[in-house]
């Protein structure tokens, strides 16, 4: 945390907010959807994109970054659901491109 919010000028100062902040991060850091777009983040934190909420959110709760990925796929026009539904399962396609080999 105290490097990104010394190398990185988007981060800079989050590491003083996060100690000005402590009870409102104690609280998206205990909540079981921290990822979620709903949770109120303290002072100008809650204005960032969500690419750096990730940033942050993979800080915090490294398991909910695969939400927070998941969140960016399914808000960018070029990509969507589509890319994060698996397609359907066809056994008639599947036989027919097998052999006995």
């Amino acid at each position: 945390m105290l490097e990104m919010s010394t190398k990185f000028k988007s981060f800079a100062g989050f590491d003083s907010d996060f100690e000005k902040y402590l009870p409102a991060w104690e609280k998206i850091y205990n909540s079981a959807n921290p990822h979620a777009l709903e949770n109120t983040w303290p002072g100008k934190w809650q204005d960032i994109s969500l690419l750096h909420r990730t940033i942050i959110i993979s800080i915090l709760r490294p398991d909910k970054v695969v939400n927070m990925i998941q969140m960016i796929i399914q808000t960018e026009k070029e990509m969507g659901e589509k890319y994060l539904m698996p397609p359907p399962f066809d056994m008639q396609e599947v036989f027919a491109d097998s052999t006995n080999k």
